[in-house]
């Protein structure tokens, strides 16, 4: 199954890759199998998707709950997210990573740049952020938050 990314987006991505010179350093994979998702987890630095959620819309566009976020951190990633929508819920800007404004390109960039320039901060991050979403987002966690919203 080709996906939407994969035929209409992905090709534009690609040729401004190309256009701003970084083609080399970027690497388009198409879908991956969980085993090679948790390599591309392990490899990276930082997490980032500084995705446009528009809430206002009469019909509301961009990123839902945003499960990949928790993906991100549940592998000890910090992460670079939206001020907006539901991953602000759950990131803790300075804590976890960077909540950002997706339209402002310097915003995002300085958000990366601080995270790749210091390694042990991200690190860190990650891992606070790793040790929320256990505690926060465990299979136990989502039962005793239903139990007791049940018993209201």
């Amino acid at each position: 199954m080709i996906t939407l990314f994969e035929k209409e987006r992905r090709p534009r991505l690609e040729s401004k890759a190309r256009e701003l010179g970084i083609a080399s350093s970027v690497r388009f994979t198409g879908a991956v199998s969980p085993e090679e998702l948790a390599v591309c987890y392990h490899h990276c630095s930082v997490f980032a998707m500084p995705a446009c959620t528009e809430l206002d819309a009469g019909e509301p566009r961009g990123e839902g709950f945003g499960i990949v976020y928790l993906e991100a951190i549940a592998h000890g990633k910090a992460v670079v997210g939206p001020r907006v929508g539901a991953p602000a819920e759950f990131v803790r800007d300075g804590e976890h990573g960077s909540l950002v404004d997706p339209a402002n390109a310097v915003e995002v960039a300085n958000a990366l740049i601080e995270l790749l320039e210091d390694p042990e901060r991200a690190r860190r991050m990650g891992e606070a952020a790793r040790k929320f979403v256990t505690r926060e987002f465990s299979f136990e966690s989502f039962c005793k938050r239903l139990s007791d919203g049940l018993q209201e």
